[in-house]
């Protein structure tokens, strides 16, 4: 038995002849109507929503059960079935048996229930109006999934707080000493051994100016992962210093399951400064970065036997500090080796939304994405020709956190939802190889190729090409 909110309404069953049939009663007017309509053997009331306009359950056709609403008011309903209902909505069932629906929302819109797909049990929510149908399991799995937007945007971050790290380390050989190539900390390779400008004129340190570029994807090189990473600056170098500041900009295209996709745009200034003592072949380096993101992302998630998607956009901030030493040391007057360690700490916020669009759209909560990393590797630089320097180096990284944030907020039709965090990588290794040459006495170019090995989620991208240009100004 079933009541509506103000009690004018009771549904239940009656039977007749020793058959169950769905009936309702006007306790307004005492009249009792049956709910049978059609061919059913039997049918029975499982739940209403608040007004009782409408009502859900089932009905017993040659032997099977079929999950069953009816909408009206008073005493004047029509049996739907829902199966029908939702292919009627271009929905396609393949593979799906609607048993029994046994709840409906305030409003009648969303009906809960009971059924099988591809013979295995589930329990299913379907928004009628909107034709859509889900396995509650399957739409819990897509509101979790979209907690990898936090760890994805300080991906970003950190490929932008390593770009900044490359230009402050010159983008170019490491030697302890004049060398073949530049000398340590040169903004850019290939201007030879000297520092300052190439004339010899006395001059109040060095100006150079920089522009580098980033394109990343994952390994499989099929587009469902492009990033595309830039940044623009200066650096100044006197003596045992060097400065320099920049503006850096992301974006990135990542397809997720049921053809989702997350469209992330940054962009932000960084500065750096790194003081090398003379003669100990030590460098110690500072840099931060502040960026501020959009977000437009799009879910997806099963509808019936295809794919729905729900949209929103936001905004989010991302603010990073990363403190490295290193220390190059000459084995010949063509290779240097240069270990070196790195931490990274990195928040990121991300501001609360909702979706648009789809059979089941959600609003999220605003959740905050703490980043704790530490980096720890050698580089091999090589002079082996006139104007072209050579280097490759191998790193392990470590996250601390092995969950991301926290993400929570409510699904219409579903209710409230909160989630712990998803797992995120905690250890990975990098590695690559990259060249420099002398383009003219004031320009050098400069070209890497990375990879990221083992790490298995969607935080970073799997492979990375930089290409990279400084320009000496005085």
């Amino acid at each position: 038995m079933r009541i509506n909110a103000d009690g004018t309404l009771v549904a239940g069953t009656v039977s007749t002849n020793n058959v169950a049939r769905a009936s309702i009663w006007s306790t307004s007017s005492g009249a009792l109507t049956s709910l049978y309509q059609g061919t059913a053997t039997a049918s029975q009331v499982l739940g209403m929503n608040t007004s009782g306009s409408v009502l859900v359950g089932y009905g017993t056709f040659d032997g099977k059960a079929q999950a069953l609403y009816w909408t009206g008011s008073g005493t004047s309903y029509t049996m739907h079935n829902l199966l029908e209902t939702l292919e009627e909505e271009d929905v396609d069932m393949t593979g799906w048996n609607l048993i029994e629906a046994t709840g409906a929302s305030d409003d009648g819109t969303y009906i809960v229930g009971a059924g099988t797909l591809s013979n295995s049990d589930v329990t299913f929510i379907a928004n009628v109006p909107a034709g859509g149908l889900s396995t509650t399991e399957a739409l819990y799995q897509s509101l979790g999934a979209m907690g990898q937007v936090g760890p994805a945007v300080t991906g970003m971050g950190q490929l932008s707080m390593s770009r900044l790290g490359s230009v402050a380390g010159g983008q170019g050989m490491h030697f302890a000493v004049s060398a073949p190539g530049p000398a340590t900390g040169a903004p850019s390779a290939g201007t030879g051994s000297e520092t300052g400008l190439s004339s010899g004129d006395d001059m109040p340190g060095r100006l150079d100016l920089w522009v580098v570029g980033t394109v990343g994807t994952n390994i499989e090189l099929n587009g469902d992962d492009l990033g595309l990473h830039g940044g623009v600056g200066l650096t100044w170098e006197r003596g045992e210093w060097r400065v320099g500041c920049g503006l850096f900009g992301d974006s990135r295209d990542l397809d997720t399951s049921y053809n989702g996709n997350q469209d992330i745009q940054a962009v932000g200034p960084g500065a750096f400064v790194a003081y090398t003592p003379e003669g100990t072949g030590l460098e110690f380096r500072v840099s931060g970065l502040w960026q501020t993101v959009d977000l437009d992302l799009k879910r997806g998630y099963a509808n019936g036997a295809g794919s729905a998607t729900s949209k929103g956009s936001t905004n989010a901030d991302v603010f990073g500090l990363s403190g490295r030493v290193q220390w190059a040391r000459n084995w010949t007057d063509q290779l240097a080796l240069t270990p070196f360690a790195e931490y990274t700490w990195q928040t990121t916020h991300i501001d609360g939304y909702s979706e648009s669009g789809g059979p089941f759209p959600a609003s999220f909560d605003s959740r905050n994405e703490t980043s704790n990393s530490l980096r720890a590797g050698l580089r091999a630089d090589a002079s082996l020709l006139d104007k072209v320097a050579t280097w490759a180096w191998i790193a392990w990284d470590h996250r601390f956190e092995d969950k991301s944030s926290g993400l929570g907020g409510t699904s219409l039709g579903l209710g409230s939802f909160t989630y712990a965090g998803s797992r995120v990588d905690q250890d990975w290794a990098d590695t690559g190889l990259g060249a420099s040459w002398d383009v003219t006495e004031r320009l050098s170019a400069n070209t890497a190729l990375g990879f990221a090995l083992g790490c298995d989620d969607d935080t970073m991208s799997d492979l990375n090409v930089t290409l990279g240009f400084s320009y000496q100004l005085w």
